[in-house]
């Protein structure tokens, strides 16, 4: 059986060579377009993550979630505020277009990715609408702290101390700043109360962190719309409750979930949620809202969750109810 899984892989990687160069010329671009977008991402070519997420999953029909959400929510919705949080080579920020009025923000922890998210920055055309910060998101901010970036896959790289401890010298560790949404965004316009916001966070276990630390970014829209990563083991390495997390998201949000589906499923309880996996420990994306809403949202919803609410009459915190 080993032998005929070595067989298969190495059939598969030959045809992914071969339709990666036949698209790009190379067998290692450094820079893609990926599907539906008129503009291109730089990416570090030796690094496994952006070859698999961003030069050949695209070329074989299967696009991240993020990204999809990233493009349609800030297309349909026109927010005034966009921020991407964990962006990584910028795979969602780059390769999307954006309305005039809205203003983005991107935030990435992992200096050694800087000068690729430059370059994109330079060649996007709504580069003037954009911001890129550099730090690690965390409740607010203080003082540098260590960061440990992942040789083998650059998405892998975190906050979190010891978490392959049998992999130890798969990490360099580097010193980086510590900074909060809420800070970062205080002297901006666009963070002001009335605006609209879309968000995306993927900070592999830091996710509770960020959101604690744009608490006010988070009041003041009219509505927001956000996707999140929901890794328990990792939120658990990163010292967090769940229960504490879940009653924060509650609080704030209608929260809807993904399983095994294109669409999201509204979840009001936290045994409702694990009940929606076969293991204790599970990984999905959460979809949230809040606010006010408006027709958009109402049918971005339909579009993107099923069952009862996705009509757009999402209740208790996310304050919306169908008329």
């Amino acid at each position: 059986m080993k032998l005929i899984r070595k067989w298969k892989n190495a059939i598969k990687d030959r045809v992914q060579q071969f339709v990666v160069r036949r698209n790009y010329g190379t067998d290692r671009p450094n820079v893609v377009q990926l599907p539906g977008s008129r503009t291109r991402v730089h990416i570090d070519p030796d690094d496994p993550r952006a070859w698999k997420i961003l030069v050949t999953a695209p070329l074989f029909g299967r696009i991240a979630r993020n990204q999809t959400y990233w493009r349609d929510a800030c297309q349909r919705l026109a927010p005034t505020l966009a921020l991407d949080i964990g962006l990584n080579f910028g795979e969602c920020l780059f390769a999307a277009e954006y309305h005039r009025h809205t203003e983005l923000h991107g935030f990435e922890a992992n200096p050694r990715l800087k000068p690729y998210v430059k370059r994109s920055l330079i060649e996007h055309p709504g580069r003037d609408q954009m911001h890129v910060h550099f730090g690690l998101v965390a409740a607010q901010s203080g003082p540098d702290a260590e960061f440990y970036i992942d040789r083998r896959w650059s998405g892998g790289s975190t906050a979190i101390s010891g978490l392959k401890p049998e992999e130890a010298g798969r990490y360099d560790v580097v010193k980086v700043p510590v900074i909060s949404v809420d800070t970062v965004l205080a002297p901006r316009a666009a963070s002001r109360p009335g605006g609209a916001l879309v968000f995306k966070i993927d900070v592999e276990g830091y996710e509770f962190q960020v959101l604690q630390g744009m608490q006010r970014s988070l009041e003041a829209p009219r509505w927001s719309v956000g996707l999140i990563e929901f890794d328990t083991a990792l939120l658990k390495k990163a010292g967090e409750s769940m229960e504490a997390y879940w009653a924060f998201l509650q609080e704030r949000f209608a929260v809807f979930a993904f399983v095994r589906s294109a669409k999201a499923k509204r979840v009001r309880e936290w045994n409702e949620l694990t009940a929606m996996f076969r293991h204790p420990e599970f990984h999905t994306d959460l979809l949230l809202v809040s606010g006010e809403g408006d027709e958009r949202v109402d049918e971005f919803l339909r579009d993107w969750t099923v069952g009862k609410g996705a009509d757009g009459g999402w209740d208790a915190a996310g304050r919306r109810r169908a008329a």
